[in-house]
């Protein structure tokens, strides 16, 4: 910490603090001190802090280190931070297997995009063997909190049947969450199950119903649907 003391002092003599500015400076001096007695929340907080050079200094070693211990201590963020270091080898040699751990332990620990990255990475193989059962678990975690491109992937996963038994009635679910989550392709895919009748009851008006909804979105294929649908 002798560098932050440095660095804060520099700051003072050259901007003396205000009174905002000094309590705010005494805020993050709790939190430091709550991270040294192993919250791990507070240690990740200090990890942004090195990372984004606020009120550290910018020091990306220092950064892991402190994402590291916030992982350590239960603390979902800073186990995905971690995981994009390693995933991308910032600051740290890359390691996806390291990786896929610090995903997998923020997953756990109630974090949507450390889910969702976990299962794309399964489901595209990315850095591990392909695997869509695997894939299926860590995005329906996601899925469950709303994050929008893990419904979709999901949804493909149960249309196409890859990895698990083909499930129309489960891909419908899930395309129309994210396509109320805003994702077009998800309401063009389900337009088109209601106009072949794939798993649900054939359903033109249905299918126009989604198709156009995907063109509010400004999917072009949504659009296109949309128009040849009314024409019928």
């Amino acid at each position: 910490m002798v560098r932050r003391v440095l660095f804060i002092v520099l700051v003072v003599v050259s901007f003396p603090l205000s009174a905002d500015s000094a309590a705010l400076v005494a805020e993050y001096d709790r939190i430091v001190a709550k991270c040294e007695a192993n919250d791990g929340p507070s240690c990740t907080i200090v990890g942004k802090e090195y990372y984004n050079g606020g009120m550290e200094q910018k020091d990306i070693s220092e950064a892991l280190a402190y994402f590291n211990k916030g992982c350590d201590q239960g603390d979902p963020q800073g186990c995905l931070f971690l995981g994009i270091f390693y995933y991308k080898g910032e600051g740290v040699k890359q390691s996806y297997f390291k990786a896929i751990d610090a995903f997998d332990q923020g997953c756990d620990g109630g974090s949507a995009v450390a889910c969702k990255t976990l299962g794309k990475m399964f489901f595209h193989g990315k850095g591990v063997k392909q695997n869509y059962f695997m894939a299926k678990i860590a995005l329906s975690k996601a899925c469950d909190v709303d994050e929008a491109s893990s419904c979709h992937t999901l949804a493909k996963i149960y249309y196409n049947g890859w990895g698990v038994e083909k499930n129309y009635l489960l891909a419908k679910e899930k395309f129309s969450k994210g396509c109320d989550l805003g994702i077009g392709e998800g309401c063009v895919l389900l337009g088109k199950m209601y106009h072949l009748g794939e798993g649900i009851k054939k359903s033109v008006k249905q299918a126009r119903k989604y198709y156009g909804k995907a063109c509010d979105l400004e999917h072009k294929l949504g659009c296109e649907a949309y128009a040849l649908t009314n024409k019928n």
